[in-house]
């Protein structure tokens, strides 16, 4: 009986160290550098690289990955962008199409429903308006309900046993800009036998989505603005101005709306989403210790 306690109390403290360290558990993503991003190299696991231009800001992230390689569900919490020093003094409010949204999200270049946590890095991570990551990046990658279905998550969904080739480029108007005016999204599908397959899905004809141009690589390409609708962005500072004065417009500006109680719900909200990156661990863990009391009730039992 001791050796089991001894062995359980092991198995729980490797757990918790794994649990509270945030190393990943059973990661299907590997972080490379740009020099080993190769399709020999994304045999056995996926793979994803990440750079900074000399501004140090986020500039072009890559992954190469099969349906199995994907996590299935959201992992983990974004980073802040590498550039943007101080987040919540550079988060905005805005109100638009009649609800209140914060305007900028932590958006990933490779999406986070590719990579899991290795796309939680600063170096994968920019400003996006809500409107571009929730609504137009979401068309294109997948992992909403709100989707294409003809999107690549999809894509690689319907197609097993073949790999995407997939890379986000950000777009920056100068040297000095903090935010990028658009992100450029380049596709292709590799076979078995890694030769490559066009992927061309339907354009949304949706406002701030150039059309998707082929070419003779089989890469497809787009660029999506980083935009809100009505609304004037100044890149270079994150900042933005309303474009219509009139009391009928749609969108307004509302800086530093319910600061209060976005500061008293974002501890709750870090917990909630820590739960549910690590649930399975958590769960493991509870397990464990049930079964161990359990055990020891049963052999109290028996001694007497």
């Amino acid at each position: 009986m001791k050796k089991q306690t001894k062995l359980l109390l092991a198995l729980t403290l490797a757990l918790s160290i794994m649990l509270f360290t945030g190393t990943s558990v059973g990661a299907k993503t590997v972080a490379v550098d740009k020099d080993n991003f190769s399709l020999s190299n994304a045999q056995n696991h996926a793979i994803l690289y990440t750079t900074l231009d000399n501004s140090g800001r986020p500039t072009q992230s890559g992954w190469i990955g099969s349906d199995k390689d994907e996590e299935g569900k959201r992992v983990g919490s974004p980073a802040e962008p590498a550039n943007i020093s101080n987040w919540r003094s550079f988060q905005q409010y805005i109100q638009f199409d009649g609800k209140k949204h914060t305007l900028w999200d932590r958006g990933h270049l490779i999406g986070n429903q590719f990579a899991g946590e290795a796309s939680n890095v600063a170096a994968n991570i920019v400003s996006e308006t809500f409107y571009m990551n929730q609504r137009l990046m979401t068309y294109f990658e997948g992992g909403m309900s709100k989707s294409s279905e003809n999107a690549l998550d999809n894509w690689l969904y319907l197609h097993p046993n073949y790999k995407l080739e997939y890379y986000v480029t950000a777009n920056y108007n100068n040297n000095t800009d903090l935010v990028p005016s658009s992100v450029t999204l380049k596709y292709r599908g590799l076979d078995k036998s890694g030769s490559p397959i066009q992927i061309k899905l339907p354009d949304p004809n949706t406002e701030g989505v150039s059309p998707q141009k082929t070419s003779n690589d089989m890469f497809t390409t787009v660029t999506i603005n980083n935009i809100i609708p009505g609304m004037t962005i100044d890149y270079a500072t994150g900042k933005i101005a309303d474009e219509h004065s009139s009391s009928s417009a749609k969108t307004s500006i509302v800086d530093n709306f319910n600061n209060i109680s976005k500061e008293k719900s974002s501890t709750l909200e870090k917990a909630k989403s820590f739960f549910l990156s690590h649930k399975e661990v958590i769960l493991s863990v509870g397990a464990l210790v049930l079964s161990y009391i359990v055990a020891r009730i049963k052999h109290k039992r028996k001694r007497k």
